[in-house]
């Protein structure tokens, strides 16, 4: 990985993908978790690092001392400023906001994306592409998301469709109890109108509150 020296030097998309990749890593550094909160509130404001700095003072002071910039002559006319973080070296958080400040320091800082949103990824990644809005890390995640979402919809408007159908069968059964014509309760009979919904199906509706039963009959009635 580029040191945090050469990365305000020269800060690049070799650096970022640097940190995308230790932030993948099955066994991440001790800093990721918190550098992927800063990245997330970071993002989160849009990004804008006015607006994230305003919302909380603590983390403005600490970004604020947690480096120094150092004037850094040569032997030729050429001279370099050199990011020198200076961080507890026990404190994880600590060395994730240098790691933060590099990453705001890069030209590149448009490129990163992340986390990808296909939740069982979470890769964070760089947008090869002149497409801002990139929200996946691959065409495999974005294919296999869409999937996912496809079918957590269908089932989400099968459920309800059953629910709907639950709800007018229980009133078909109610004016029948009221009437003097139904022997049958009212489970049975809709499991009898829709032989798709099961009583458990029913009872785990009622206790979830997503179904309302049928009324208890009066007394007088």
């Amino acid at each position: 990985m580029t040191s945090l020296s050469d990365a305000l030097n020269k800060p690049s998309a070799d650096t970022l993908q640097g940190l995308c990749d230790a932030m993948n890593s099955p066994d991440p550094p001790s800093w990721v978790p918190e550098l992927r909160r800063l990245l997330k509130i970071w993002r989160d404001t849009g990004p804008n690092l006015v607006a994230m700095l305003a919302r909380d003072a603590a983390l403005n002071q600490k970004l604020r001392e947690n480096f120094s910039v150092l004037w850094w002559p040569t032997q030729s006319g050429r001279s370099y400023m050199i990011f020198s973080p200076h961080p507890d070296p026990l404190d994880p958080a600590g060395e994730a906001r240098a790691i933060f400040i590099t990453i705001t320091l890069s030209p590149d800082w448009d490129k990163l994306r992340g986390p990808c949103l296909r939740p069982q990824c979470g890769k964070y990644f760089l947008r090869s592409t002149e497409k801002k809005e990139k929200r996946y890390c691959s065409r495999d995640c974005a294919s296999l998301h869409g999937a996912q979402i496809a079918t957590e919809r269908k089932r989400k408007n099968d459920h309800e469709d059953k629910i709907a159908r639950a709800t007018a069968a229980i009133r078909e059964w109610v004016q029948a109890r009221n009437k003097g014509r139904m022997a049958k309760g009212w489970k049975e009979y809709v499991r009898l109108r829709h032989p798709d919904i099961t009583p458990k199906a029913l009872t785990r509706w009622v206790n979830a509150t997503e179904l309302e039963p049928p009324p208890e009959r009066s007394k007088n009635a």
